[in-house]
């Protein structure tokens, strides 16, 4: 089953990176909330950290922003970002997917309301 999920998250990243037609695929298929669930704690590591980097190359392309705002994945970001005991590597694509989400007109709002100020606290 791990090996099957790790394959999942991978084809979803690749999807988003190579090939940009696939977005609409992405959104009809309902993707993101599957790759979303696999960020949580119950899967393995390998399948957490290619989940988040899935989501952060899901922030390339506005047509998911929509998606992304209604799935809540800035507070699954934001709350990544701010454990002090997550893995270092899930922290850095979380910190990435949050400055894709800042480059975003669209979502520097919702960053704000989310609490993305205190993110800073936590690099002390």
């Amino acid at each position: 089953m791990r090996q099957c999920l790790e394959k999942f998250v991978w084809i979803s990243s690749l999807m988003a990176y190579y090939h940009k037609d696939f977005y609409s695929e992405i959104l009809d298929l309902n993707i993101l909330k599957s790759v979303l669930r696999l960020t949580s704690d119950n899967y393995s590591l390998d399948v957490r950290q290619n989940a988040i980097m899935a989501i952060c190359l899901f922030t390339l392309d506005d047509k998911m922003y929509d998606q992304m705002l209604k799935n809540n994945v800035i507070e699954v970001i934001l709350e990544l970002c701010m454990d002090p005991n997550q893995d270092p590597v899930i922290k850095e694509f979380s910190i990435l997917t949050v400055v894709h989400f800042a480059l975003n007109k669209q979502s520097v709002g919702e960053l704000i309301d989310k609490g993305v100020m205190k993110l800073f606290d936590t690099f002390k």
